[in-house]
């Protein structure tokens, strides 16, 4: 069961163009859809969300921080962070990590990257919008997620809201919250500092998605 404000869907996963995941309400009006799975590689990604290389990336990151990849995809951006940095935990989330939702050519590869992933990187199965409690019960440093919201908010604004404020929520008081790209130009991306009250988390989330699609 999704909620989105006072809105609830029931919703069954189906497959649609191999690597795209759906999820159809009871009466199917609704589809609720969720992007296809890509493999951005670490160096684009870091330069996508505003770093000169991969390095300036990683030295930005708090000592002994817990940072999150909402919609993080087939990417190795937290293999090649977590690497670098021992110190810090990389946890990786997705909805369409769990077996059976995925083209299994695709799914080979995610278990390829899960076999060869350091120690202090950790694979998630889980929706934005219904964070698993494992997420739910962390708060992180610094949150990135690319071109993830585009798709939630195909199903409408609301949906995008409800994923920056959940994201928000999940942030440190003083941490930072990346999300690209910003009206679908690829190398510009929106950095937020994560506020402290409720209040705050609210304008903030209908501010950011405003930014990122209209």
């Amino acid at each position: 069961m999704i909620t989105v404000g006072s809105a609830e869907i029931s919703s069954t996963p189906i497959h649609r163009d191999s690597d795209r995941l759906t999820y159809v309400s009871e009466d199917e009006d609704k589809p609720l859809i969720i992007g296809p799975m890509t493999d951005r590689s670490g160096d684009e990604l870091a330069e996508r969300y505003g770093y000169t290389d991969l390095e300036r990336l990683s030295t930005s990151l708090p000592s002994d921080s817990e940072i999150l990849d909402v919609g993080a995809g087939l990417s190795n951006l937290g293999h090649m962070i977590a690497s670098r940095r021992p110190d810090i935990q990389w946890t990786n989330l997705d909805i369409r990590y769990s077996p059976g939702r995925i083209h299994p050519i695709t799914e080979t590869t995610l278990e390829n990257l899960k076999f060869t992933a350091p120690d202090n990187v950790r694979y998630v199965a889980g929706n934005v919008l219904e964070l698993p409690r494992e997420i739910a019960a962390k708060r992180y440093a610094h949150i990135f997620s690319y071109y993830m919201i585009h798709h939630v908010s195909n199903n409408g604004r609301e949906f995008g809201v409800q994923a920056i404020r959940n994201m928000l929520q999940l942030g440190e008081p003083g941490g930072k919250l990346s999300v690209g790209p910003v009206n679908f130009s690829l190398y510009s991306t929106h950095t937020v500092i994560i506020p402290e009250t409720p209040e705050a988390v609210e304008a903030l989330a209908a501010q950011v998605t405003g930014r990122l699609i209209e």
